[in-house]
């Protein structure tokens, strides 16, 4: 995607966003099942002086225009780009043999890119995710390289990964302020509905969640590891803010190809639960230009044979500039 397609920095109010996040297990002090994810995205509002600068902008946004929550009123239109990694193992990574009753070592490599519109109560997202799983993903060469540096053991299982197989993803989100208050000091509160769904070859399913986040001077984020970008009068990013949460989400899950296995062929699976839910709580701290956070999420069984569920940390950086 070319520059002309994203809207440039503003020194006024900004426009651009950066951030790093870096999901991983041994934030639970442990090395199995969902055990490192990491994404680097750029997001970036779309100014209307651009979509008259060319003519493949203006095809752009005329897909665009046909989503049903494109250019509200009162509300902000922006683009992503994110580049990321994730990286399953099973509970045992000490043997080379198959295990068959534990999930399949898998990774994946891939390219978002996302719409969202927004304004103070609602949010609505749609991504693409692009990528391949398998050996291609270089899932396992991530991993060693990781416990080369911190002296970890080495896994051995890798040559029963599942096999290379591109992977095509819709992803939609809506998120709504159902109620919310604050007080002259800049005390608040909010509770945060999320509803959601997936399609695809690597993840389809369904689900729906809330969060109650409270602190000082709120950011109108929607408790989003992102600092979104503002209106130019909105005085929320002229103030340091810290919050807490608590969250819950519940997924009903028809596809995950890191438990189903290939989708074309044949590789280890288990059979895997279709109802998973998390549950988090955090904490995070943002400014004029920028956020930063932690997230520690409790996630329940996704296999039959799995022993307990997971649990694994968040961190991010988000940059406004």
């Amino acid at each position: 995607m070319s520059m002309p397609l994203i809207a440039k920095a503003e020194t006024s109010n900004g426009s651009n966003v950066f951030t790093f996040s870096l999901e991983n297990d041994a934030f639970g002090i442990s090395d199995k099942y969902y055990t490192s994810g990491i994404e680097l995205t750029w997001l970036s509002s779309i100014q209307e002086e651009y979509e008259k600068e060319t003519d493949t902008f203006m095809q752009g946004i005329s897909l665009l225009k046909g989503l049903p929550f494109f250019n509200k009123p009162d509300s902000i239109n922006l683009l992503s780009i994110s580049l990321g990694q994730k990286i399953f193992t099973p509970d045992d990574t000490e043997g080379s043999e198959l295990i068959k009753n534990d999930r399949p070592y898998a990774g994946i490599a891939y390219l978002s890119i996302g719409f969202c519109n927004k304004n103070k109560m609602r949010m609505d997202s749609f991504k693409i995710d692009v990528g391949i799983v398998g050996p291609h993903s270089y899932a396992e060469q991530s991993q060693n390289i990781v416990h080369k540096w911190f002296d970890f053991s080495m896994p051995e299982g890798w040559e029963n990964q599942i096999k290379n197989e591109p992977v095509l993803n819709l992803v939609y989100d809506r998120r709504d302020i159902k109620s919310w208050g604050k007080n002259k000091d800049h005390f608040g509160y909010d509770l945060i509905s999320h509803t959601g769904f997936g399609l695809g070859n690597a993840y389809t399913y369904v689900g729906a969640g809330v969060k109650f986040r409270f602190g000082w001077h709120l950011q109108g984020d929607f408790g989003m590891p992102f600092v979104y970008p503002h209106h130019k009068h909105d005085s929320s990013i002229n103030s340091f803010g810290v919050n807490f949460f608590i969250a819950f989400e519940e997924r009903f899950v028809l596809r995950d190809i890191f438990l189903d296995g290939n989708t074309f062929c044949h590789s280890h699976s288990v059979n895997k639960n279709p109802f998973v839910a998390d549950f988090k709580a955090g904490m995070a701290f943002a400014g004029q230009c920028f956020k930063v956070g932690y997230t520690h999420n409790y996630r329940t069984k996704k296999f039959k044979r799995q022993k307990s569920g997971h649990d694994f940390g968040v961190i991010y950086l988000s940059l406004y500039y």
